[in-house]
């Protein structure tokens, strides 16, 4: 069972602030605590604290939550109070938290106006919430009037148009891209004026995150093409998937011979079945899975043409920064019993396990897992252990993998486990931040009817 790991981030009333340090046994560990704002009668917490400064530090004043009260629904952003709405959309932030927005429904449910930090639009008869570049310049949305669909994007407005997609932009630059329909078909439009179509379906265009590389996939007379930086591929049967990464992209591609990954113009194949394709951090190596019918087994294949295998299964492939060095794993699913192997060694029996976490060599590893004596930590084939916990969620390791955490349940309250020992009880979500020079741990929990955030920095 693979779990889902969930990042968190928040905002808070200007109530009193209560900081305290909680008294443990471990002198290299000392978290610190501080109520961060407290729920009134029938207030309820809805979802995730959302953290809106993680690029720098985690600011107890910079978060972001969702009440509900009496059937009606608000938003507490930086301390201010907004609402009460029939109805939200989603809270949306930039990465670096200088900008965030949502939709809401105020008078009726067809009253929708888009609130962002410093500016409203609206009404609407609907509206989504926006999204945003990384440094919050560039945002859109798209909204929906009497006389048909609309996108504003950069407090421009766009329409109105018979159908329109949401709008894709790039994190770095703040390109964006749309598809739209008219009489004669789909057309997709970029930031840069450029205009491509008509297409038989809707298009999604993506960007890779600096915003050099876009590219989206058309169907043109019922054939299959890829459009890449304005160049099109193609006919194809089929194009399953496609990928891009800073510096390169690739797609698979089917037709009567088989399936082929074509990567920076590099053809490979043909598989009868495809991984999906992994890059390194900058984009400058590469791998993939495939396998080939005649042996019956998979291999992989990386960039410099090296052929691993075979195996029996596909793997996952784990690289470190620079592709000088790669990990592979995959996880083993069957009758309620997991396997985990890496590097084509086999861990298990488990009840269940995560996904591991590498350290920056990709080549030392970490995972947390659960047998029946309880939950097993299991560090480059060392077993640290048992941990006695009914269930576990939002398992982390620094990068160094030399410090874990995760919430750890049982007798239905969740704790916070941080190196095996525990500290707060009902424990709402725990995650990870790091930055240049630091690695913290933090975690919302409950006591009352007061919230409170706790940190660890390593």
């Amino acid at each position: 069972m693979q779990k889902i790991i969930i990042i968190i981030v928040i905002n808070i009333f200007s109530t009193l602030l209560s900081i305290y340090t909680v008294d443990i046994s471990s002198d290299s560990i000392k978290p610190t605590s501080i109520k961060i704002f407290t729920l009134y009668k029938n207030e309820s917490l809805i979802g995730d604290v959302y953290f809106l400064s993680l690029k720098k530090e985690i600011n107890h004043e910079k978060i972001a939550y969702k009440i509900n009260k009496n059937n009606e629904w608000y938003y507490t952003i930086e301390g201010k109070k907004y609402g009460p709405y029939l109805s939200m959309d989603n809270f949306k932030y930039s990465d670096d938290g200088t900008n965030w927005g949502f939709s809401a429904a105020e008078k009726d449910y067809y009253n929708w106006s888009v609130i962002f930090k410093s500016v409203r639009y609206g009404p609407y008869k609907y509206a989504s919430s926006p999204q945003f570049s990384s440094d919050g310049r560039s945002f859109g949305f798209k909204a929906q009037k009497d006389d048909g669909d609309y996108l504003i994007i950069n407090g421009k407005e766009f329409g109105p148009f018979m159908k329109v997609t949401f709008p894709a932009i790039s994190k770095e630059k703040g390109n964006w891209a749309y598809s739209y329909l008219k009489d004669t078909g789909w057309f997709v439009r970029l930031s840069t004026g450029k205009e491509f179509g008509p297409y038989d379906f809707p298009v999604s265009c993506v960007f890779n995150k600096n915003g050099s590389i876009y590219g989206f996939r058309v169907v043109n007379k019922s054939k299959n093409y890829i459009i890449i930086n304005g160049k099109k591929y193609g006919p194809f049967d089929l194009i399953p998937e496609f990928y891009l990464s800073e510096k390169s992209w690739g797609f698979q591609y089917k037709t009567k011979k088989g399936l082929f990954y074509l990567i920076n113009n590099k053809k490979s194949g043909n598989f009868s079945q495809l991984s999906p394709l992994y890059f390194n951090t900058t984009g400058t190596s590469w791998g993939f899975n495939g396998f080939l019918e005649k042996q019956h087994q998979w291999y992989i294949f990386f960039d410099d043409k090296k052929k691993y295998g075979p195996y029996n299964d596909k793997y996952k492939i784990y690289f470190n920064e620079n592709g000088e060095e790669c990990s592979i794993w995959r996880i083993e699913e069957q009758d309620n019993t997991a396997f985990i192997n890496i590097n084509e060694e086999q861990y298990g029996p488990f009840e269940y396990v995560f996904e591991p976490t590498f350290d920056i060599t990709a080549k030392l590893w970490i995972f947390c897992s659960k047998k029946k004596k309880g939950i097993f930590i299991i560090k480059n084939g060392k077993e640290d252990g048992p941990f006695r916990y009914d269930d576990v969620e939002s398992f982390y390791a620094t990068d160094d993998l030399n410090n874990w955490c995760f919430i750890g349940e049982k007798n239905n309250i969740k704790y916070a486990v941080i190196n095996g020992k525990e500290y707060d009880s009902n424990v709402i979500s725990l995650s990870y931040f790091k930055n240049e020079d630091k690695r913290i741990f933090y975690w919302i929990f409950k006591r009352d009817k007061n919230i409170y955030l706790s940190k660890t920095i390593f």
